[in-house]
């Protein structure tokens, strides 16, 4: 959504209304750096609560959330990731974990270029764009945002798409939902993608 004059950037945002009812609530203990001989030790920890389970959280994590109330079906996944594995959130991440094409709203550097001679391409989207009505540049825009080609996923961040954005831990959270991504697609339709030529000269020997 684009909250005209507030804030002061537009950030965008999609809002979600659940029952308290229909939250389901798994209890985690979180275990990090932490030796292997410590924790096999108190292994009894996860007997403390019915259900609970002993995680040492990983440099990118993973995790599924679905509705299911069949009148407002809703997947979603959040993604994770920390500084040391240097993985870029929309190349490295995204796109892999998805394994498809996927377009890019973040503020970016001249360094990180679309990359558009891969089976799974991943296209910077031509600033500024329309959306809603109004003009929005990238490097004026808060919100960084990528859309799932072929998914009809669209999925929130919080990394810019830069050469030393590897190093900064981030998140995603990546909504299924075809209205949503074809509202996000109608303004993201002009992509930077140059295609590379490659010219061979062959001699005949006559």
């Amino acid at each position: 959504m684009v909250i005209p004059g507030f804030p002061q950037k537009r950030q965008k945002g999609t809002c979600f209304c659940v029952k308290s009812n229909s939250i389901t609530r798994t209890i985690y203990v979180y275990a990090n750096n932490l030796p292997a001989a410590i924790l096999n030790q108190y292994t009894e920890l996860s007997n403390l609560v019915n259900g609970v389970d002993v995680r040492i959280t990983l440099f990118l994590e993973q995790a599924k959330f679905m509705t299911k109330a069949a009148y407002a079906i809703a997947n979603i996944q959040a993604f994770g990731k920390h500084s040391k594995p240097f993985a870029d959130m929309y190349a490295r991440v995204l796109r892999n974990k998805f394994a498809a094409s996927i377009r890019v709203w973040a503020p970016s550097d001249t360094r990180s270029k679309s990359i558009c001679d891969r089976q799974y391409q991943l296209r910077k989207i031509v600033s500024p764009m329309q959306l809603a009505g109004s003009q929005v540049s990238r490097q004026a825009d808060s919100a960084k945002w990528a859309l799932i080609d072929g998914k009809n996923t669209v999925c929130f961040t919080t990394n810019d798409y830069t050469a030393t954005d590897k190093r900064t831990p981030g998140a995603a959270v990546c909504l299924k939902n075809a209205g949503v991504y074809n509202a996000f697609r109608t303004a993201a339709f002009n992509l930077q993608c140059k295609l590379k030529f490659i010219y061979f000269s062959i001699r005949l020997n006559q």
